[in-house]
């Protein structure tokens, strides 16, 4: 497959891009040859059913972009309309190898029953979560996987695994996967913000979060140029986010910095003709005369760089954890800076070591 690198301007070696994913460089991949119709009637307060496939780029392999898996989500009311029930189903192929060093993994499918309010941020009431491995040969791996419960309610959020945690929310409350459905019901308003905590993954918190109307662009995709609407999402211990959405609130594209979904509105089996191609690893690699000028070095104070591995942002008492308890890192806080919107691009460790 061939990319058009003239459309993809490279700035740093960190990685097969050096710059967050965008539409146009989405588009620049050259994986989609269908993109969704825009325009489709498409009833954001009823029953629907989305799928969308996700590419990313690797920290640890710098010239892939790969398929990292696909995600339906699938919604249905209730009588009273108040609250409504999100199906999850997150299928991710399968990568790096198992304990023994030779066996390749196979998949790994995550699903999750939600129901959720109908107000602005899909807040989560009540949830069923579970994670499920296989082998290469898509056998299911009885010694791994996970099965939890959980429920928010007056500010405090339970989760039981089989031990119970309890998290304490101020203000509003969102997941992830419910702002896949949240954002096609806001308003295409300037004006509009929207703050609130995301529960990631519904079962790691994390606050500071906000989405606003980012506004109307024109986009070259796919062979055309579309019309859509721009969501923007930023907050602590996450990368940016955008939600696009075409004029009927269908959302039809999501990217962050180094991973995309796109719609799949043509995944009946009925419907010969596919949206997407053979998701196969993709190279990226540098233009010679695109490697950045090297910039001769100057005096600068030496610094020391702590990094702690398989450690979540909330896992130190510093940030607010009533269950650990860390006074040395407690201490480098209160002595020095803490950042708190910084992400990490790669949710593996060896990028972020690297």
């Amino acid at each position: 497959m061939k990319i058009d690198y003239s459309r993809i301007r490279f700035f740093k070696p960190h990685d097969g891009i050096g710059r967050p994913i965008t539409p146009e460089i989405v588009d620049a991949f050259g994986l989609i040859t269908t993109f969704p119709e825009v325009g489709l009637a498409f009833r954001r307060d009823g029953d629907w059913t989305h799928s969308y496939q996700c590419w990313a780029t690797s920290g640890a392999k710098k010239e892939l972009i790969y398929p990292q898996g696909k995600i339906v989500l699938a919604r249905s009311g209730s009588e009273s309309g108040a609250e409504f029930v999100l199906s999850v189903r997150y299928r991710l192929a399968g990568s790096g190898r198992s304990g023994d060093g030779k066996t390749m993994r196979g998949p790994h499918l995550i699903s999750a029953l939600v129901t959720c309010r109908t107000d602005e941020t899909a807040t989560p009431v009540s949830w069923r979560l579970g994670s499920e491995h296989f082998d290469k040969a898509d056998a299911r791996i009885a010694s791994v996987g996970l099965s939890e419960t959980g429920e928010y309610s007056d500010g405090t959020i339970r989760i039981a695994k089989p031990d119970t945690f309890e998290f304490f929310v101020d203000g509003p409350l969102a997941s992830d996967w419910g702002l896949f459905e949240a954002v096609q019901r806001l308003t295409f308003d300037p004006m509009s913000r929207l703050r609130f905590s995301l529960l990631d993954g519904l079962a790691l918190l994390k606050g500071g979060q906000r989405i606003l109307y980012a506004g109307k662009h024109r986009l070259h995709l796919a062979g055309a140029t579309r019309v859509l609407h721009c969501f923007r999402q930023t907050g602590r211990g996450i990368p940016p986010i955008e939600y696009w959405l075409d004029d009927n609130h269908r959302l039809l594209l999501v990217v962050n910095v180094n991973r995309f979904w796109v719609l799949n509105d043509l995944n009946d089996e009925a419907r010969s003709h596919p949206q997407l191609r053979d998701p196969e690893p993709v190279p990226i690699r540098y233009h010679a005369n695109r490697r950045p000028n090297i910039v001769p070095r100057r005096a600068a104070p030496d610094l020391v760089l702590i990094f702690t591995d398989q450690q979540a942002a909330s896992a130190f008492s510093a940030a607010g954890n009533r269950f650990v308890s860390t006074p040395a890192l407690d201490s480098l806080c209160r002595r020095g800076v803490r950042f708190v919107d910084s992400f990490c691009t790669n949710p593996i460790c060896s990028p972020s070591r690297s």
